[in-house]
Parts: C-alpha cells; sequence; structure tokens
C-alpha cells in the first residue's frame, strides 16, 4: 500500500514532474489538441519524503494524457473530485502497437495461397483414396470396400481431431479475461498447422514419383503435428500475438518432422503415443521459447492470471475430453490387431491411476486439505502423456497403473513447488504449467520406454510378435532389445537437443519488434485483438468500443470523430489498460454524489477506469443519523462543488438536499484544515461571517483527499 507524499517536499516533487511530464508532451505531440496535454512518471521512492508514488519500475516511462484541469495530489496528477491519472510502465523498451487490421490479413492470406499453391503442385490421394481403388482392390486381392484403412482409422481421427480443437482448446480457457484468445488462437495455429504438417510429414514419409500421396494416416499423423504446437502454445498464452502464433507454428511444425524422421526413421525408435516426438519437444521447445520472451514486469498482469469459477469450468470440460480420448490418441496409429489393442487398455489404466494419486496429493499439499482445480485439470492428464512410447508394448496392466500412480504425483507437486521456482530463478513464464503436464511426463515415458523395450525377451512377446512389435525385418533383423533401449534413450536427447535449439532460434525471431505482441499490462486481455461486446455496448471493463479501440492502436491513437458522448470521454482519459470494474464501483459514487449534495454545472468528462495496480478505491459513506457530509473537492480551499449530476454513474438529475441542511448547505466553501481529517468550513465568502457558524466536515474513508491506491 503506498503512502502519500507529506508536507512540501511531496508537492514539489510531483509539482516537477508535472512541469516536465507538459513539456515533453508539448513538444512531442504536437498532433494533438492545442491545448497541450499532460505527461506523468512513475517517481521512485523519495527517501527525503518518506514515501513510495505507487508502483515502480527499473526503467520508468512516459505516457501522454489529455488536458485535464485539475491539480497535482497526494498520488500524481489528480483531476476533478479525485480522478487519477497514472503513467503506462514501459514494456521491453518500447511501445507497442497491436494494431491487426492490415499486418494479420495479409499474413493468413498470403500463407493461404501459397499452402494452396504447394498443394497443387505436390498433394495427391493415396491409393486408398484415389479413384482407382478398383484396381487397387484387385492388386491386393481384396474383397470388400471395408478393407480400406479408412474403416479402421477414421474413429480413432475423429477422437484426435476432437483433443486438438476441443480439448487443447477449452483446457486452456481458464484465465478469467482470455477465453477468446485460448479458443481461437488454438484454432487458428491448429488449421494452419495441419496443412503445413501434410505438407512437411509428406515429404519425409509419403513421397513417391514426385507427389506426396495422403490419407487418413496422414490426416491423424497431422493432428500429432499440430498438437506438439497446442503444447508449446500453452507456454506463452496470452503474450503473443496472433501472427507471433503463425510464425511459431511455421518453424516448429518444419522442426517438428525433422526431429520426426530422425527418431523413427533413423533411429528406428517405437513411440506410439509421442511421449518423445510430440510431448518431450513440443514441451521444451515452447519453454524455451518463452524463456526468450521473458517479461521482467509480467507481475503488472499478475491478476489477470488467475481464473475464475465459470472459466474452471470451462477447462475442466477440455480436461474430460482429453482424458475420454486419449486412449484413441495413444493408439491411433498403431498396428491392426494385438499392438493397437495393447495401447488402448494400457492407456486407460494408466489415466485412471493418475487421477487418484492427482487427488490425494492436491489435498495433500494444501495447508487446509482442499483440493486445486489446476491440478484436477492437468495432472490427471499426465498418465496418458507417460505411457505414450511404452503403450503399444508388453507393459502390463499393472505397470501402466505403476506408471500412472508416479506420474500424478510429479505433475502435481510440480505445479506446487517447481512452477514458482521455475519463474522466480530461471524466468521462465509457464502460463499453463506445460513444463508438469508434458515436459517431465514425456520424458518419463521415454525412459519407460526405453526400459520396457530393453527388457524385452521372446517368451514374453512370443517370436513372431516380437519381431512385429519392435519391427526388426530388414536392416534392423539384427538388433537385439538392449540396443533397442538404448536407442530409445538416444531419441529423448535428441528431441530435447533440437527442442532447445529450435526454441532459442524461434524465440529470437519472435522477438523483434513488428510482430504486435501486447505490452505487458494488456497481456491476457482478450479486448486487444478482439471484439468483446457486453449489454449496452460496453466492454467488460466498463469502457465504451472507442476508447478500447483508442488501447487496441497504441497510446497515440484516438477514437474516430462522431463516436458519441462516451467516445469524447474516452479521449480525455489517459490511454491505460483496461480493467474489470469492481461490482461496487456504481453504488459507491451513486454514495459519492448524495454526500457531495445538488452542485453546479462542472466538467462532464470523467477519466476512465486505471489499472488494478493503481487504481482508486471508493467505498461508501459511513452511515450516521445525521445527514451525510458534504465532500470536499481534492484541492481543499477552492470553491465549488462537485458536478453530482456529470459523475458517471451518477443520476442525471439534481439530487435533493438534504432534509436537515444545518450550517453547510451552501454550495460554496471556504475550508481550513484544523486535523488530518477534518474541515472548519464556512458557507460562501472568502472569510468568515459573523452570522455565519462553523461546520466540521470529516472525511469519510475513500472520499475527497483520502483516496487510497491498491497495489
Amino acid at each position: 500500500m503506498a503512502t502519500r507524499p507529506q508536507g512540501r517536499q511531496g508537492s514539489e516533487v510531483l509539482g516537477a514532474a508535472h512541469r516536465k511530464g507538459a513539456e515533453t508532451c508539448s513538444s512531442s505531440q504536437g498532433r494533438r489538441s492545442a491545448r497541450g496535454a499532460s505527461l506523468l512518471k512513475l517517481l521512485k521512492r523519495d527517501p527525503a519524503a518518506g514515501t513510495s508514488l505507487g508502483p515502480t519500475s527499473p526503467s520508468p516511462t512516459y505516457i501522454c494524457c489529455q488536458p485535464w484541469p485539475g491539480t497535482v495530489g497526494s498520488h500524481g496528477l489528480l483531476g476533478p473530485w479525485g480522478s487519477l491519472w497514472m503513467e503506462r510502465p514501459r514494456h521491453q523498451g518500447m511501445a507497442k502497437n497491436t494494431y491487426m487490421r492490415w499486418r494479420l490479413p495479409l499474413v493468413c492470406l498470403l500463407w493461404e495461397v501459397a499452402m494452396i499453391v504447394l498443394f497443387g503442385v505436390f498433394v495427391r490421394f493415396g491409393p486408398e483414396a484415389d479413384a482407382h481403388w478398383e484396381e487397387e482392390k484387385r492388386e491386393m486381392n481384396l474383397t470388400s470396400d471395408i478393407e480400406n484403412d479408412f474403416y479402421f482409422r477414421y474413429p480413432s481421427f475423429q477422437d484426435v481431431h476432437v483433443m486438438i480443437f476441443v480439448g487443447f482448446g477449452f483446457l486452456m480457457m481458464f484465465l478469467k479475461r482470455y477465453g477468446f484468445g485460448a479458443v481461437g488462437f488454438n484454432f487458428l495455429l491448429a488449421a494452419f498447422g495441419i496443412q503445413w504438417a501434410l505438407l512437411m510429414q509428406g515429404w519425409f514419409h509419403s513421397f513417391k514419383s514426385g507427389k506426396i500421396l495422403i490419407g487418413v494416416e496422414n490426416l491423424i499423423n497431422a493432428d500429432f503435428c499440430v498438437g506438439s504446437v497446442c503444447i508449446a502454445f500453452g507456454a506463452i498464452l496470452g503474450k503473443t500475438s496472433p501472427i507471433q502464433l503463425l510464425i511459431m507454428t511455421l518453424f516448429q511444425v518444419t522442426l517438428f518432422a525433422v526431429n520426426e524422421y530422425i527418431l523413427l526413421n533413423l533411429l528406428h525408435v517405437k513411440d506410439a503415443g509421442g511421449s518423445m516426438t510430440i510431448h518431450t519437444f513440443g514441451a521444451y521447445f515452447g519453454l524455451t521459447v518463452t524463456r526468450i520472451l521473458y517479461r521482467p514486469n509480467l507481475e503488472q498482469s499478475k491478476d489477470k492470471q488467475g481464473s475464475v469459477y465459470h472459466s474452471d469450468l470451462f477447462a475442466m470440460i477440455g480436461t474430460l475430453y482429453l482424458w475420454i480420448y486419449w486412449p484413441s490418441f495413444n493408439s491411433a496409429i498403431s498396428d491392426h490387431g494385438d499392438a493397437q489393442h495393447r495401447a488402448a487398455i494400457n492407456t486407460y489404466c494408466s489415466l485412471a491411476a493418475c487421477v487418484l494419486t492427482t487427488v490425494a496429493f492436491s489435498s495433500m499439499l494444501q495447508k487446509k486439505g482442499k483440493l486445486d482445480m489446476v491440478h484436477i485439470q492437468n495432472a490427471t492428464l499426465a498418465g496418458g502423456v507417460a505411457v505414450g512410447t511404452s503403450a503399444e508394448m508388453m507393459l502390463t496392466p499393472y505397470g501402466s497403473l505403476i506408471v500412472g500412480f508416479i506420474c500424478g504425483i510429479v505433475s502435481t507437486v510440480g505445479y506446487v513447488y517447481l512452477t514458482p521456482f521455475l519463474e522466480s530463478r530461471l524466468h521462465i513464464q509457464d502460463t499453463c504449467g506445460i513444463h508438469n503436464l508434458h515436459a517431465m511426463p514425456g520424458l518419463i515415458g521415454g525412459i519407460v520406454g526405453a526400459i520396457t523395450a530393453a527388457a524385452a525377451t521372446e517368451d514374453v512377446y512370443g517370436k513372431e510378435g516380437f519381431i512385429k512389435a519392435f519391427d526388426f525385418t530388414g536392416t534392423y533383423q539384427t538388433r537385439t532389445p538392449s540396443v533397442q533401449g538404448g536407442f530409445q534413450a538416444a531419441g529423448i536427447v535428441v528431441s530435447l537437443l533440437i527442442a532447445f535449439a529450435g526454441g532459442a532460434l524461434v524465440g529470437a525471431i519472435l522477438r523483434l519488434p513488428v510482430w504486435g505482441d501486447a505490452a505487458t499490462e494488456n497481456c491476457f486481455e482478450d479486448d486487444v485483438y478482439w471484439e468483446v461486446r457486453r449489454a449496452g455496448g460496453r466492454e467488460p471493463g466498463g469502457l465504451a468500443r472507442p476508447r478500447a479501440e483508442a488501447l487496441r492502436r497504441g497510446s497515440g491513437s484516438r477514437p474516430a470523430a462522431g463516436a458519441g458522448r462516451r467516445g469524447r470521454e474516452a479521449q480525455d482519459g489517459a490511454v491505460a489498460p483496461r480493467r474489470e470494474g469492481p461490482p461496487w464501483r456504481g453504488a459507491a459514487l451513486r454514495g459519492l454524489c448524495r454526500a457531495a449534495g445538488a452542485g453546479g454545472r462542472g466538467e462532464r468528462r470523467v477519466p476512465h477506469a486505471q489499472p488494478r495496480q493503481a487504481r482508486l478505491a471508493l467505498s461508501r459513506p459511513r452511515p450516521s443519523a445525521a445527514p451525510p457530509p458534504r465532500v470536499l473537492p481534492p484541492q481543499g480551499g477552492r470553491r465549488g462543488c462537485p458536478p453530482s449530476s456529470r459523475l458517471r454513474g451518477c443520476p442525471r438529475r439534481p439530487l435533493p438536499p438534504p432534509r436537515d441542511p444545518g450550517p453547510c448547505s451552501g454550495h460554496f466553501f471556504q475550508c481550513h484544515q484544523t486535523t488530518p481529517s477534518t474541515y472548519q468550513c464556512y458557507p460562501g465568502g472568502k472569510s468568515p461571517k459573523p452570522e455565519h457558524s462553523p461546520c466540521l466536515l470529516t472525511r469519510p474513508s475513500g472520499f475527497s483527499q483520502s483516496w487510497k491506491r491498491q497495489e
């Protein structure tokens, strides 16, 4: 809680800041109003004054505000009746322009045109999807269309498709003010990613006679590839622009295809459920990117990183979709028959065990023994991640239960202890906690797969089953189980190296100041890139749409002419991030009107809501039998009444005077402060008159000069 400057010294500090700001704005913002503008700067703690003026940052910066008749008060520049302007902190050294009207359409259209051209040149239907299927049946000695691979794979493809677009999208909806971004941007990057994945994976795996032949299995593999992108998206959720996400998708799909080719084709690694190729690679790639994009002042948006009741419910819907369909995910591309059957059973058992241990440790690690919804939404899925590599091996049902048991513990403990450590010590700002859900369980899955492969014997698998399970044919027919276990372990190392190197490269590209990412104080906000409407044409934080448009365009923008009264009001407030209006705001303003009485005509423009860390705490007047006390203007000693009928949230008609007006019924006062909370006031005139008995006006908590700033 910041305290107010005491005495003359604090006023001089603030006055100097205001004078310097006015000069800077007048010289640098010539296109603004001819009346000039005011500019504020965050002041660091002043030891002489014994106070600090709000949150400080290592590199304070200025913003220019529209002119406002006010005075330098206890916490900065005060407008009429205690309105406060705060500055916008610097974000990574420069202002952010999030205006996407031309950049985003240009990128999307150009890349889609490129996809059309590449598909036209390279992509063709595979034998089982081509019109020559009848000839193919005769050559393969098939008698029925039911032998087409579509009828075996499409049910699994449906499940995987739902997991990518619904499961991952809803799982990331836990942020209370980033629901549109979570689902919408997941939809965007997945739709682009599957097109690019069909090309990249096709060039590596199904390129024949100069053409890429695709079928339903290619669609499943493309979804797998996009799954790794969705995992990486979880680490940078709410901190990047849609253009940055598209660029990351372009590079990550390319690196995924390279990593997958090395592991599956060169090292001959078995990874049916993608513990290494999807989860380990995707998670550590995303963690590396978010480390490169580290925002030192992200705590300014900490209040928006949390969840509310309904956002957690939506996220839980995503969890249930993922949990239900995960057996299909791990068995989708396994060989028909026993391998696919084993993969589904192993995943099923591991997921079930993981739920119980997650619930147990979530309760155990909380002081009051209550369950944390974050753990239930995420850690319950870790068992499906960890069993991916060994899913089609002879892991046995009890072995799957053990894997799920361990992963539930590791993931829950990671959310409680490891995530704060990574953020505070290693500067890894992991929004969704993918390190606990995908990275560590993915490593565990790779290790379990290596051990299971190394321990395989013909007695357990049978001679033919042993060869089929590990595909020990052709150039790999002399490979032994121990050698296979070594290659499985090498696959973990290769995935990590490519993830770290690729993540660092992509992170460096995304740091370029041309992609339109939001400023730090605007992270985790939907209305930076989305139209967010509420009843009455206002946005969630109480701002009219012209004001939100100004926020999206940047600090130098103004609402368009003719935007109406709300638009004109938006021009006069400081360009500061919008916040959700507290439920008591309207009632508090009405109480202020009642306390002020029917005032004269005053300034009608009211600054908008300030950031949460610099908001003004309003409270109702204290109840008493006597008429409510009048509220003095913040520049105590000046004459005038609060424009009660002009304050936002107040009635339009003048309020009637109190029943027992007493000596303080006049509209104009000459007041003198007697104590820190009491004023001696005389109605009318510049000096006390004999016929006027003085009245003592006290300052109710939260009114007049007792405004407080909540950190």
